[in-house]
């Protein structure tokens, strides 16, 4: 329980009434109050949440670096290997491939044929007069179905005979056999019945 006589934090002391004080009293001492408490330190805010730009330590950069450096090696190793192989190995294959095209003799290219088979037929004494003529028409690109011979004496010149409907080839033989060129008559006996006759005397 509080004492209302109790003097407060600074204030004068004052006896109560009816008592009387030693000579030279003056009361008690005025209350000293206790100091007031030092101020708290100023609020220092943590830093803004973002992109860190510290710099990183120095060891970490070290081994970044030696990082980088590896990885560089192994793709400069990677890439020389795949070089080394490629001169070797494909180097090899390609002078396999060309080797033989280049010690193969030249081959001709065999002449398209043309228009409808034809045949020749030797109609004289000359012996291998049909042969010579088959090679020769085969070569410019005719197709030479049969050789053999006829029985007339009447055709003294290579004649090209012709049915209706091939002059146009006929005459293209007869300047390349440098030939006369005929309708081929109805009477004409031959073992061959191809469009167009060749007889050579």
């Amino acid at each position: 329980m509080t004492n209302p006589n109790q003097p407060g934090p600074n204030q004068p002391y004052y006896p109560p009434p009816g008592y009387d004080a030693p000579q030279g009293y003056d009361g008690p001492p005025a209350y000293d109050a206790p100091h007031a408490y030092d101020a708290a330190p100023p609020y220092d805010p943590p830093p803004a949440m973002g992109h860190d730009t510290t710099p990183l330590p120095r060891k970490g950069r070290r081994n970044g670096l030696a990082m980088g450096g590896v990885v560089l090696l192994v793709l400069l190793l990677l890439a020389g290997i795949g070089t080394a192989g490629w001169l070797l190995f494909g180097h090899r294959s390609t002078s396999k491939e060309a080797a033989p095209s280049s010690s193969a003799p030249p081959s001709s290219a065999a002449p398209a044929k043309i228009g409808v088979p034809v045949c020749v037929l030797n109609a004289g004494g000359n012996m291998g007069a049909s042969l010579k003529v088959r090679h020769q028409l085969e070569g410019a690109g005719y197709r030479v179905t049969a050789t053999g011979n006829l029985a007339t004496r009447s055709i003294t010149e290579t004649t090209v005979m012709y049915s209706v409907g091939h002059v146009r080839q006929a005459r293209a033989i007869g300047r390349l056999l440098k030939a006369d060129v005929a309708h081929k008559p109805r009477t004409l006996r031959a073992s061959c019945h191809t469009r167009i006759i060749i007889i050579v005397p």
